[in-house]
């Protein structure tokens, strides 16, 4: 709570003494622009069908092609804490205004009735079924310690499952259902380094839970100490983890954070030069087909993230990979003669390799390599293309010039590109079709 806080005061105060920039860096290999909202929107989430988000009295569900429905409307205004799916269609709702939690139907009719009450809570994931796990500080503010409780979502019963020291910190849940948890200082200005990353094993967290023990950060397993801040979490499709670090305007990723030697945190997106910052993480995966949600890759899974700077602005960003593309400077059929490759989006001052085969394309393969987080993609006629080395200038773009020979009856021929950067990030185009002609 103290730290989401200071993140608000930080970032309302850099708003309002600031022109709007919008001059976020997403690191290369990804896109994503914003979307305006409500100035008023806050505890933002994407859902099945739409935008759930809260307004200070009402938490509104936005289905595109449809009115704004609210699913919940209180009293008096509140501070909202957060947002989240439980599933079944329902979301949870907490406020620290007053301590609420509200179970809220997508569908109707809204709850007149709070689930629970824990002081101060700041955030929560979906446990199973029938549970949530919530971060709150229901021993106040002035306390030397943070709490996870237990939250059953048909009764409300509460049970505490850990205690930790510090500020309230975000949880995050991984696909073996292990629970993380970020500690957060007590002190503001927050010192340096003085946020870590904590694993609590599912196994380890059942057993509390059925023998109603309390953990501590003694029982939990280290994934990274020594960053500056983690106001919230958010896992992707393979295990990296993200966190929002309000002490240096980014989004940050640890690389591999499930397995047994977690990466060392880089820049997702730099805030440095913007007047907003981002207060929620959310990750949506994507559906079918070789993807994954890292640079340089097809578009699969999104990182949903709102921004804002508590004060006047609210929007919405949503990432996802940006694959390099390739296209021909001569449309088909191309003509006898020369003709241009051209390669966009690649990576900045990056190598490569043009390959180029005869037939048509017959569907992309996910190759692993080792060494690279990234699969590669490439298409199964690339088996014995010819092959040419190409280097991408500092916007990433490379071009090739090809020789057209000339052919009586057109023929099909697949180009792609594998892409190679700087920070052995692994990269394909998309196959292109060429009909090379006479």
């Amino acid at each position: 709570m103290i730290s989401r806080i200071a993140t608000a005061s930080c970032l309302a105060l850099l708003g309002a003494f600031s022109n709007p920039v919008t001059a976020q860096q997403v690191a290369e290999g990804y896109r994503g622009a914003p979307t305006p909202l409500a100035t008023t929107a806050g505890q933002v989430l994407r859902t099945a069908e739409g935008l759930a988000w809260f307004d200070g009295t009402t938490l509104w569900h936005d289905v595109p092609g449809q009115p704004s429905q609210p699913l919940l409307q209180l009293p008096n205004g509140v501070f909202g804490s957060f947002t989240i799916d439980v599933g079944n269609d329902r979301l949870l709702f907490g406020e620290n205004s007053t301590g609420d939690l509200w179970l809220v139907p997508k569908n109707g009719p809204a709850p007149t009735q709070p689930l629970a009450n824990l002081t101060f809570n700041y955030d929560a994931v979906a446990f199973d079924a029938d549970h949530a796990l919530v971060s709150a500080k229901t021993t106040g503010f002035a306390t030397n310690d943070n709490d996870v409780v237990l939250v059953d979502l048909t009764t409300g019963a509460t049970q505490n499952v850990a205690v930790l020291p510090g500020a309230s910190g975000p949880l995050a849940i991984d696909d073996d259902g292990d629970v993380y948890y970020a500690t957060s200082s007590l002190a503001f200005p927050t010192p340096a380094g003085s946020a870590d990353v904590l694993r609590f094993p599912r196994a380890l967290v059942d057993q509390a839970v059925a023998n109603q023990a309390v953990l501590t950060g003694s029982d939990a397993q280290l994934v990274i100490g020594g960053l500056d801040a983690a106001s919230d979490l958010a896992f992707d499709d393979d295990g990296d983890l993200f966190f929002s670090d309000y002490v240096n305007l980014r989004i940050g990723e640890i690389d591999g954070a499930t397995g047994a030697n977690a990466g060392a945190p880089h820049t997702l997106v730099d805030y440095a030069a913007a007047s907003v910052g981002a207060a929620t993480l959310q990750f949506v995966p994507g559906a079918g087909g070789p993807q994954r949600f890292e640079p340089f890759q097809p578009t699969g899974g999104q990182l949903v993230v709102f921004e804002t700077d508590y004060f006047s602005q609210s929007r919405l960003r949503v990432l996802d990979a940006r694959r390099p593309t390739l296209a021909s400077s001569v449309p088909s059929p191309i003509p006898t003669g020369d003709f241009d490759l051209v390669t966009t989006n690649g990576p900045a001052n990056g190598i490569g390799l043009l390959a180029l085969t005869a037939g048509a394309p017959v569907g992309e393969v996910a190759i692993t390599l080792g060494g690279y987080e990234q699969p590669l993609i490439v298409d199964g006629t690339m088996v014995g293309a010819a092959v040419a080395f190409v280097v991408f200038d500092a916007t990433g773009q490379t071009t090739l010039t090809i020789p057209n020979p000339g052919f009586a009856t057109a023929i099909d021929a697949t180009a792609q590109v594998v892409a190679f950067s700087v920070d052995d990030a692994l990269g394909t185009t998309a196959p292109l079709l060429l009909q090379l002609a006479q």
